[in-house]
């Protein structure tokens, strides 16, 4: 018996919802940076709330501009960081069990948001920023979807952890 005999229905189903979950982050993140791309001026801002801006900026580092000034070969270390990290969170969405929808979610929005990050890295040697929040002069640092996408799936990854410790334990 080979280990996808010892699948279950349910066990399908719920990694067959998680990786449609992180198919659609990628497919919204690279759209929406798209339509940035088309609609938007280099480093104008489109001022859509009091604390809201859009604004296009290419990163050619990691999170926060890290590294972003080291050139083919840092984007190559952080493309293969990046892949590498994919890797270890497919392989724990493939070993997702009944009941673990909310890790799983959080581990689907990690995965679709690295990736859609990865795919531009690779392809073009940057990520498409877009999205920046502030108050009077405090600015965060501009950001996407696929940040968004990991930030929150992050957050619901150790969410999910938290109340899988503070469950009863059963007799």
């Amino acid at each position: 018996m080979s280990d996808t005999d010892a699948v279950t229905s349910p066990e399908r189903a719920l990694r067959l919802r998680i990786f449609v979950l992180a198919g659609i982050v990628v497919c919204v993140d690279l759209l929406s940076k798209n339509l940035a791309q088309e609609w938007l001026t280099f480093r104008v801002p489109m001022q859509v709330l009091s604390v809201l801006d859009l604004r296009l900026q290419f990163n050619a580092g990691a999170a926060f501009s890290l590294f972003h000034d080291s050139g083919a070969t840092g984007r190559i270390i952080l493309s293969c960081l990046s892949l590498l990290l994919i890797a270890v969170i497919v392989r724990m969405m493939l070993s997702l069990q009944p009941g673990q929808w909310l890790y799983g979610a959080g581990l689907a929005l990690v995965c679709g948001g690295g990736f859609g990050n990865l795919y531009e890295r690779v392809m073009f040697g940057y990520v498409t920023d877009f999205i920046s929040v502030h108050w009077q002069r405090w600015y965060f640092p501009t950001f996407n979807v696929a940040d968004s996408a990991i930030s929150c799936g992050a957050v619901l990854v150790l969410w999910a952890i938290w109340r899988q410790g503070r469950a009863e334990p059963v007799p």
